[in-house]
């Protein structure tokens, strides 16, 4: 299973790699997200990361994997009383942090290199879909499965 400490990793140097990433937080469920909602800011961006749900993959006895479905979220605050460009703002500026997400996901894969146990990234899983007016933020979902040995 994906360890706390390769996912908390990871979420550290995407926030050191990506500067629009104002904040880092992992979580482990909603009414957590529901205390912490609190302290963003209208110009924050947070990178929220939830840990990792895990299933059995049992190619042989020898050969035992995990497949790790991950969720990442980039998500900013919004004041509806600011207005509908406001509102579809927060999705604008969230967007393109999301892809390069999803890019830094893309090098990863296969890195021989890679100090993290993310390099087993199963492509094909990857989906990205908006998340609105959670807790009064929004962003963006970024939804995928990693295998790691045992």
């Amino acid at each position: 299973m994906l360890s706390v400490r390769s996912l908390q990793k990871f979420l550290d140097e995407t926030k050191e790699e990506i500067p629009e990433i104002t904040n880092v937080k992992m979580l482990s469920s909603e009414p957590r997200f529901a205390r912490i909602v609190t302290e963003i800011k209208k110009e924050d961006i947070y990178l929220i990361g939830l840990l990792p749900s895990a299933k059995n993959k049992l190619n042989n006895e020898d050969n035992r994997t995990k497949k790790n479905s991950l969720a990442f979220l980039i998500i900013t605050r919004f004041n509806e009383r600011e207005g509908d460009d406001h509102y579809m703002s927060t999705f604008d500026i969230t967007q393109p942090i999301i892809l390069k997400l999803e890019e830094r996901l893309r090098r990863i894969k296969g890195d021989v290199n890679s100090k993290c146990q993310f390099s087993d990234v199963d492509l094909s899983t990857i989906s990205i879909m908006p998340v609105e007016n959670y807790h009064q933020t929004n962003g963006w979902d970024l939804s995928v499965i990693v295998e790691t040995k045992k």
